[in-house]
């Protein structure tokens, strides 16, 4: 557990985006408490809306597809 956090630590910011994909009523306490630790999007799915939450992980935030534009331009 204790490796999961360092993990968690060390790796936080690199993400842009979580989906959390489930039915069960933990999914909107893991929902609200993720994105108080984690700098990414957090957003919830229900299990049926699957293909919804790879489509919504798959495009890249404006922020982060401004940063690469920039990066080019130096």
């Amino acid at each position: 557990m204790i490796q999961h956090f360092r993990f968690v630590r060390n790796h936080h910011r690199k993400i842009g985006k979580v989906a959390i994909v489930t039915d069960g009523q933990l999914g909107e306490l893991a929902e609200r408490v993720a994105s108080h630790f984690v700098a990414a999007s957090v957003r919830r799915f229900p299990a049926a809306e699957g293909g919804e939450a790879k489509a919504w992980i798959a495009v890249l935030p404006s922020d982060s597809l401004d940063m690469r534009i920039q990066k080019r331009k130096v």
